[in-house]
């Protein structure tokens, strides 16, 4: 590790002295982006960037960010080129005062229209790291406190490149209800950078790239976005956090499925299921509050409440994949896979001739990972007869054209990636994938994970009431 970045002393956050906002002078809302609103979203689909730290709010964010007790405990190097710094709010007090200040909270309230709070404490500041290098300790030598200013020549590929396939993470929606991108980096030779979001009707709109200490918001669960590498710039270090709605009633569409390959999870767990139970004791007691001043039940509004509850605990549950199933999993098909498991992998597996009749041979009443989602299987399947709208963590949930709807189709609705790829591999439609190493497949063809000499299936059948909400 870098000398540089061993011993930090950060000074307690100040928003006086951190933050520097300014309006942003532009936003996009869901009509702009020809998006239909839905009950759980807001007016504001994203903003242009705006400016939200000072030169010392950057300086202290880094300073924060490479600390030596941060780095030792958060930094990763999932991708190529990138170093990936999560939970590092746990290790950085500065960190989490920043995020969960009520200026900070206001600001970015004010810029998207409505209230919103982080959505927990280990989604403030997911940080990624552009580099260089490609070992891991050299990476980490590429890192310093002060932005690295200077300019990169660009290779004859660079030059050419094609902003919408540049990009480490492929098309996709979040896994939470919002997104403010803060760039910590020095951004006047980088090229590249920005965000491309698809509009209602297949047209792509370009959010330019924040500047050093500025930021800009997306509702990333209701917009389908792609962020595009950067060239040109010695560094690029931007942050994410994440936010939802803070107000009783409105549904939270939140999931996990992007970041549990790169989460400890045992802390992940702890978290969401924290905030999920807090967002559930806030419901509540505004149904008691209103039954005390009503003195009478609606028994319609009652059972709304009810539903809704269930489904959010069960939703809830179903998020924290066991471990052992995660890892397993992840261990097979890789991390790279594992993003890769949602509407585009299965957009690749569906384009192969052979697809349709090999999914007439697939019984997922066969396959017990997938036993706990065949009635929810037949729930969606007549909500979407009924002309329901119904949103999943890829986005509006349609029927397919020329095929029933099926138990791929409601694992991608419900960010089940595990089981996806395990389903996948089990009735062997994951061969049918566009990608050219083919022989992984050949060993799920038994329909089995391994780990220990125990076998999956008896993993999930033990489960038990869990696992069947």
């Amino acid at each position: 590790m870098a000398a540089h970045v061993e011993d930090l002393s950060v000074a307690p956050f100040d928003p006086k002295i951190h933050l520097n906002y300014t309006p942003p002078k532009k936003v996009f809302t869901l009509e702009d982006l020809k998006l239909k609103p839905l009950p759980s979203s807001s007016n504001i689909a994203a903003t242009t960037p705006f400016p939200l730290l000072s030169e010392e709010g950057v300086l202290a964010y880094r300073r924060a960010l490479f600390a030596k007790e941060v780095l030792d405990n958060c930094a990763t190097n999932p991708y190529t080129n990138t170093i990936v710094l999560r939970n590092a709010a746990k290790y950085s007090k500065w960190l989490h005062d920043m995020w969960s200040h009520p200026e900070t909270v206001r600001i970015v309230s004010e810029a998207m229209g409505t209230p919103l709070v982080p959505i927990f404490k280990l989604e403030e500041g997911f940080v990624s790291v552009q580099t260089k290098s490609t070992n891991f300790q050299d990476m980490m030598k590429e890192i310093s406190i002060e932005p690295l200013v200077g300019k990169v020549e660009l290779t004859e590929e660079e030059k050419n490149f094609n902003p919408l396939a540049a990009s480490t993470i492929p098309w996709h929606f979040d896994s939470y209800p919002y997104a403010c991108i803060v760039m910590l980096s020095n951004t006047e030779n980088m090229i590249g950078g920005e965000t491309y979001i698809k509009t209602g009707d297949g047209e792509i709109q370009k959010v330019e790239g924040p500047t050093m200490g500025c930021a800009y918001i997306i509702q990333g669960w209701m917009l389908e976005h792609i962020a595009s590498r950067a060239f040109g710039a010695k560094e690029r270090i931007a942050s994410v956090t994440s936010f939802r709605q803070n107000k009783p009633g409105v549904y939270d569409v939140s999931y996990m499925s992007n970041t549990r390959g790169v989460t400890n999870l045992k802390d992940m767990y702890y978290e969401w299921a924290e905030y999920r139970l807090e967002v559930m004791r806030t419901n509540i007691e505004k149904m008691q509050v209103k039954l005390k001043g009503d003195g009478v039940v609606d028994p319609k509004e009652f059972g709304n409440l009810a539903k809704e509850h269930a489904d959010y605990m069960t939703r809830t549950a179903r998020q924290m994949v066991p471990y052992e199933y995660n890892k397993a999993v992840i261990d097979k098909f890789g991390l790279i896979e594992y993003g890769r498991a949602s509407d585009k992998l299965w957009e690749e597996i569906q384009s192969h001739p052979e697809f349709q009749q090999r999914l007439l041979r697939v019984d997922s009443l066969q396959f017990p990972p997938a036993l706990p989602y065949v009635g929810d299987l037949a729930e969606t399947i007549a909500a979407l007869d009924r002309g329901e709208t119904i949103m999943g963590q890829c986005g509006l949930v349609q029927k397919p054209k020329n095929r029933p709807y099926c138990m791929g189709d409601e694992l991608i609705r419900q960010g089940q990636k595990e089981v996806l790829l395990d389903w996948l591999g089990w009735s062997g439609l994951y061969e049918l994938r566009a990608l050219p190493q083919k022989e992984k497949a050949a060993n799920w063809s038994s329909g089995r994970i391994l780990l220990g000499g125990l076998s999956w299936h008896r993993i999930w059948s033990s489960l038990g009431l869990l696992l069947r909400l």
